[in-house]
């Protein structure tokens, strides 16, 4: 439908939440390749996710956390500490 309706160009940058959620299942160089093209948007959500799942104590590859942080030039581990922050004073 996308590309019948002309709009092919405005969804080739994102990606399916599958590629998302399993970030961490690709080599260094695909990480690197997928963000480099990847909408701000999704790249947000990415982080969020990530720091949603640090957060959470759910087991990571923290080698990878790194690379997204780097790529995305965000310090993933800085907004989680926010969140932990965020989360003490609401309760």
């Amino acid at each position: 439908a996308v590309y019948y309706l002309g709009l092919y160009d405005a969804y080739q940058h994102i990606y399916p939440l599958d590629v998302i959620s399993d970030i961490y299942s690709y080599s260094d160089e695909d990480i690197k390749e997928i963000l480099k093209l990847m909408c701000n948007e999704q790249k947000t959500t990415l982080v969020t996710n990530i720091a949603r799942d640090i957060y959470n104590n759910k087991t990571l590859n923290h080698n990878k956390v790194n690379l997204v942080s780097k790529c995305v030039d965000v310090d993933i581990y800085c907004f989680v500490n926010y969140i932990k922050t965020t989360m003490e004073n609401v309760g």
